[in-house]
């Protein structure tokens, strides 16, 4: 947050691309796939991760479709894009729980 502004002004861009690079970021918060994808390595669970990619290509072809047919404008480009990475991102935090539970027993 501290570079938001030097980084804006390096890089020309103006103030509505600033407020799109900020709401990406935003939703990058949530990017802890490391863990995650390990977690489910360990426990063999490929179809957790399988399941992550395609809901995501499927939210992001069913809203970029929408749009290419309503001839929506950039924006909504923009939020189906974000809204189909912050499923995935959602969804490899989540999916972990099913083998981490089943193999402890549950955890409290």
């Amino acid at each position: 947050m501290l570079l938001r502004a030097p980084v804006i002004r390096i890089m020309g861009w103006n103030d509505e691309i600033a407020k799109y690079c900020f709401l990406y970021f935003c939703v990058y918060l949530l990017y802890f796939q490391g863990t995650s994808i390990g977690v489910l390595r360990y426990f063999e669970k490929y179809h957790y991760v399988v399941k992550a990619n395609v809901t995501y290509a499927i939210v992001r072809c069913a809203g970029f479709f929408a749009c290419f047919l309503f001839k929506m404008d950039f924006v909504a480009f923009f939020l189906f894009d974000c809204a189909g990475n912050l499923a995935k991102f959602v969804l490899m935090d989540y999916l972990p729980s099913f083998p981490l539970k089943s193999s402890f027993g549950g955890l409290r």
